[in-house]
């Protein structure tokens, strides 16, 4: 089980049970957010750009790029986050 996350046309967000991932979009500028929930439940340390970690990075943006489409958020009055 999933819960994918949105905020205007800046954020964009996936979490499963053990982790949750957050992409920030700013003037052409992505930073993205990894967090362990399970083993950092106060989302101290960001591990999306630990090489470890980067095949759940990838798993989740897929997830999340799935359920932009389910969500018909392309035709959102904030504008696309998928734009850019």
């Amino acid at each position: 089980m999933h819960l994918y996350l949105a905020y205007t046309d800046k954020i964009r967000g996936i979490t499963t049970g053990q982790f949750k991932y957050i992409e920030h979009r700013y003037n052409n500028l992505v930073t993205k957010s990894l967090f362990n929930l399970v083993k950092d439940p106060y989302e101290i340390a960001n591990l999306a750009y630990d090489e470890e970690h980067q095949d759940i990075v990838e798993q989740l943006q897929q997830l999340m790029a799935q359920n932009k489409d389910a969500s018909n958020e392309l035709n959102h009055k904030f504008g696309s986050y998928w734009a850019m």
